[in-house]
């Protein structure tokens, strides 16, 4: 009576483990403009767990494994963000096609943590355009930023150990 009680218990504990897994399937496709044209670097990651991200590769592709009927959401600059519902099917191939945003692209900052818009982030903010480094005859690209910067320190131990960094206030002292 125990021996067939221990039995039930354990089969209970197999169907239910075996119904509710999650099943996963292998998703992967290629990502274009309305102009055919692919796009590099889009982002990709699941709805429920936004932190299992991956980036399309140079010719656009991607392939990742997601929960089957999870969504996928598709981010890039200057587009609109596209959600995309995966089907059950082990293999599927997804070809996506972004639409360009309607309203103008505003100024972005790249940050540690994300995108903001320029005129929310605190602090300053400085521009150097490519063009305006190769002037000059400085050799060394994190002396000549420190150089068009203000506030920016930079150091040249050897070619390849260069440190750049920015001058902070505490207290009024430097």
């Amino acid at each position: 009576m125990k021996m067939n009680r221990i039995i039930a218990l354990v089969t209970f504990c197999l169907v239910c483990s075996l119904t509710y897994s999650q099943t996963r399937v292998t998703v992967s496709g290629v990502v274009s403009d309305s102009h055919g044209e692919t796009l590099v670097g889009v982002s990709i990651y699941e709805k429920s767990d936004p932190s299992k991200g991956i980036v399309t590769d140079y010719e656009g592709k991607y392939k990742t494994t997601v929960t089957a009927g999870d969504v996928l959401v598709f981010s890039y600059i200057g587009f609109n963000t596209r959600e995309i519902k995966v089907g059950t099917e082990p293999n599927q191939f997804i070809n996506v096609e972004m639409e360009e945003a309607a309203q103008m692209l505003e100024e972005i900052s790249v940050v540690g943590y994300g995108t903001q818009r320029k005129v929310s982030v605190v602090g300053s903010i400085a521009t150097v355009r490519p063009d305006e480094l190769k002037v000059g005859g400085v050799s060394s690209v994190t002396n000549n930023l420190a150089g068009r910067i203000a506030g920016l320190i930079g150091r040249v131990l050897d070619p390849r150990d260069q440190h750049v960094w920015g001058r902070k206030q505490c207290s009024g002292i430097n």
